[in-house]
């Protein structure tokens, strides 16, 4: 039995800790990481433990280990409960830690053969907790996905009122692409459309995403049709099975279908065509009432992001109503909610924390107010939020006017153009996969040309979580900073009184040159009891927030997948006398029990992966793990083959750089020798039949391996007859497949290193792949030795080597399928040989030493008659000959 001595080669470390994360309470736990990789990715939304099972997770035992353990969460409630198991460990703690989210780890597995532990860090989401009295302001408006939301609508088109002549409305390509001109719905509505459009209509489902779609996502629509009405159309968006929502009310004939939106780096504009029923097709007394009420219904389910970031007029309400404690009432909500629903129509969703040893809340407030160019400021006993955006020609027609009769005084602030800012990117962090990334460049090409040079700045933005927000974020600053903009310091009567910080009028100041100029206020001193005079701040109106960002984004550098994908291509197979040779000495080759044999394990890379565990046991046993082994570079022959064709060509090749000249592979059944190869064109010269193989017919797409060098074993002695079973557990960065989802290979052993090589280069009648033959057949081989061979790959087309001492030639003859004639004990390389009948012929020489035969015997099967076909021959079918022996033939 095979049989193998383990060691300690490293040590599991268990340390207990315990961190504080943050302030508690938090709505969700989405990861911990340790060293920077996922260990754990869910989503906790309370106070529990995690069982988190990645030996694996930093290469395993061969290399850091992983973590296996529990992790206690604790989200920082007021009126949590002790830890059960700091009480069993460490004793009472009475505090409980109230108010702090901590993160405990309870001594189980944490790294191996490192003392130096990795670092761990989490993913939190705080949204709705943690909020003053535990009420979260504007909760519907509170959480804003991860990535922009790409805009979808519906409209009504009137068509035949035979609903078995559906067609698209013509005119479809010149509908407006206007949203105002839609019926806008938020996802996951509930519509009840109208009535009134006649007795069969369509509805048309349009998703346009003018700042492009940067993940896939999918809405599951229920629509109402008639029997012969259906989907009829589609345009850029593919359909699947679809999976309604629970509260949509089920109708007679209703579908369900799932619309897939794809990833667009650009623009996107896709659409759905529905056939529509009249209500007389329905049946009356439905959920909605009246039979008119059921022309349509359609309820979405949008999983556009599974992460979400905060509306930043949250955490500016947030920062006065918590943190600086003003009173709720003391806060204009209007003015909130308005900024509110702004910002979350634009997708700006921010991820921060604010740190008190770092900065005032002041200072916080006014990071966030100037990321998202707005003013927060104090009026009339109320605090109001008013975002700068640009103005429509409606809202600049009904701005406050300040005219020359309003200023008492004026000055204006030179404008300096030579170290305008012509060049801007953003940099922002990406809390998904813990790296801060940069936006492409944009430029201002006239501030350019005018400059003479570039003036770049790169935006330092940590609290923007997706590309296409920091796109448009450095799309705006480059608005502002290269434009060129005035700014006045104006004392003014009381007119102003009622403006605020941000505030936007219409300078119209004839005197000074300015016929009409929309401004922003900067700021405002309204002045004293003693003085009427307001001190006015202003600056031309130039500061935008862009809808959009023509821009191709950088591409996220995304990890790959960290799941294993299984090995499809894997060989196990007794090792040959020619690997033992190469590693082991000559006293130990000399030694070696003829019974004894090693088994040899190759793997081809699957997708992914960082090579494979090598579990092996004799069957019957229990599998040990060997260790950790690399790919085997592996490819297709694209050819077939017969017995001596050498060049080919091979494709999907997999790591083929690793290939040596010279190096052995292994072909099906036959180990050859790479003697040339062409990574650009995969052209490959092999040297055929080398150690214990013979040459062999080879189908066309079969698979070779080149395993010298890039194959595994666990160097256990096995006995003859013995069945050895392996696994080959494909591995990535993190995890490794499970054993019990890996099925074995296995091999008998058979004294392979002990065999005599079998002969080589076999031909018949000086033919090595005859097709007919007839008369007495001339075998001749060239000898081979193991012994004097050794480690080296010796091709068929080499003469005699040896025979190693003691060894003979065997030779049967077959015909028809049946054993026609055996000749032994062979010393020479030649053999005549002659079928007793015509037919199918086939002809086995094999090797053989004290009983045992060579692992693979020479084969030729062809077709035989007994006389040539131009042979003379009696009524009887005896040849003719002459008194000489010579045989008579006919005259042809």
């Amino acid at each position: 039995m095979g049989s193998s001595k383990k060691q300690t080669v490293s040590y599991w470390y268990h340390p207990f800790f315990q961190l504080a994360l943050h302030e508690g309470p938090f709505d969700k736990l989405l990861k911990i990481r340790g060293g920077d990789v996922d260990a754990w990715v869910g989503e906790l939304t309370a106070s529990g433990s995690i069982e988190v099972d990645q030996p694996n997770l930093w290469g395993g035992e061969e290399k850091e280990g992983g973590i296996q353990g529990t992790f206690d969460v604790m989200f920082g409630e007021m009126d949590a409960e002790p830890n059960a198991y700091i009480q069993t460990a460490l004793g009472p703690d009475p505090s409980n830690h109230n108010g702090v989210a901590l993160l405990q780890f309870n001594s189980g597995r944490y790294g191996a053969g490192n003392p130096y532990p990795k670092p761990i860090s989490v993913l939190t989401e705080r949204i709705y907790a943690g909020w003053l009295d535990g009420v979260c302001w504007y909760p519907e408006k509170a959480a804003v996905p991860l990535i922009a939301a790409p805009m979808w609508s519906m409209q009504w088109r009137a068509t035949s009122n035979n609903p078995h002549l559906f067609t698209a409305p013509a005119e479809v390509a010149t509908w407006s692409s206007n949203p105002d001109d839609y019926s806008v719905v938020d996802v996951g509505s509930l519509i009840n459309w109208p009535t009134g459009i006649g007795a069969v209509g369509l509805a048309w489902l349009h998703i346009n995403a003018p700042q492009g779609v940067p993940q896939s996502f999918h809405i599951d629509v229920k629509t109402n049709y008639d029997d012969s009405g259906a989907v009829i159309g589609v345009h850029n968006v593919t359909l699947g099975a679809a999976t309604p929502p629970e509260e949509v009310p089920t109708y007679p004939r209703a579908e369900g279908v799932r619309v897939i939106v794809p990833e667009s780096n650009g623009p996107f504009s896709g659409w759905v065509c529905y056939a529509c029923v009249d209500g007389r097709d329905i049946e009356t007394g439905g959920t909605l009432g009246s039979a008119t009420a059921h022309r349509m219904l359609n309820s979405s389910v949008s999983v556009i992001a599974e992460q979400h970031a905060m509306n930043p007029a949250h955490v500016i309400y947030d920062s006065l109503a918590y943190l600086q404690g003003e009173p709720v009432a003391s806060i204009d909500e209007p003015s909130f909610a308005a900024a509110a629903d702004r910002l979350y129509q634009e997708g700006f969703g921010i991820c921060t924390k604010y740190n008190h040893a770092q900065e005032t809340i002041e200072q916080f407030r006014q990071r966030i107010l100037d990321l998202i160019g707005a003013e927060c400021s104090r009026y009339n006993g109320k605090w109001y939020l008013d975002l700068i955006r640009e103005l429509s020609p409606a809202e600049i027609a009904v701005l406050p006017v300040l005219t020359d009769d309003d200023i008492l005084d004026w000055q204006e602030d030179p404008t300096n153009r030579d170290d305008a800012v012509n060049q801007v990117a953003v940099k922002w962090f990406d809390p998904d996969t813990k790296q801060s990334r940069i936006t492409p460049h944009v430029h201002a090409l006239a501030a350019i040309n005018t400059l003479g040079s570039v003036n770049p700045e790169v935006r330092d933005y940590p609290e923007i979580p997706y590309e296409a927000l920091a796109n448009r974020m450095a799309l705006r600053d480059l608005h502002n900073k290269s434009t060129p903009t005035r700014r006045f310091n104006q004392t003014t009567n009381r007119k102003p009184y009622n403006w605020r910080k941000g505030h936007a009028f219409r300078l119209q100041s004839p005197k000074r040159g300015i016929a009409d100029m929309v401004c922003r206020v900067a700021d405002i001193d309204r002045g004293t009891l003693q003085s009427g005079a307001i001190r006015l701040v202003a600056v031309q109106d130039s500061f935008a927030m862009p809808a959009t960002a023509y821009v191709v984004g950088q591409p996220t550098v995304s990890e790959p997948s960290p799941v294993p994908e299984p090995i499809v291509h894997q060989v196990l197979f007794e090792a040959p006398y020619v690997e033992l040779a190469g590693v082991l000495s000559a006293g130990d080759l000399a030694a070696l029990d003829p019974d004894a044999g090693y088994i040899l394990a190759l793997g081809a890379k699957p997708g992914n992966g960082q090579g494979y565990a090598l579990l092996t046991r004799p069957s019957g046993s229990e599998f040990d793990r060997i260790g950790t082994f690399d790919w085997c570079p592996s490819a297709l022959v694209t050819e077939g083959s017969g017995f001596t064709d050498t060049g080919f060509t091979l494709s999907g090749g997999s790591m083929l750089a690793r290939v040596g000249l010279g190096s052995a592979a292994v072909w099906g059944s036959e180990i050859v020798r790479v003697d040339a190869l062409d990574l650009e064109t995969g052209a490959v010269t092999l040297g055929r039949a080398c150690a214990d193989t013979v040459a062999v017919k080879h189908a066309a797409g079969e698979r070779i391996y080149f395993y010298d060098a890039w194959a595994a074993t666990d160097s256990i002695e096995y006995a003859t007859a013995e069945t050895v079973e392996a696994k080959l557990l494909p591995r990535t960065g993190t995890q490794e497949a499970d054993p019990e989802d890996v099925a074995p290979l296995s091999v008998v052993l058979d004294q392979r290193a002990a065999r005599p090589y079998p002969p080589a280069a076999l031909t018949i009648n000086g033919q090595a792949d005859p097709t007919s033959l007839s008369g007495t057949l001339a075998l001749l081989v060239a000898f081979r030795d193991r012994i004097a061979q050794a480690d080296q790959l010796v091709d068929q087309s080499v003469g005699d080597i040896g025979p190693e001492a003691g060894v003979t030639l065997t030779v049967r003859c077959y015909l028809n399928e049946v054993l026609d004639d055996t000749q032994t004990g062979i010393a020479g390389n030649t053999v005549a040989v002659t079928p007793s009948g015509n037919g199918l012929v086939r002809i086995e020489v094999e090797a053989e030493r004290d009983g045992l035969v060579s692992w693979q015997a020479q084969i030729r099967e062809f077709s035989y008659t007994i006389n040539s076909p131009d042979r003379r021959v009696t009524v009887g079918g005896d040849s003719r000959v002459t008194v000489a022996g010579d045989f008579r033939i006919t005259k042809g």
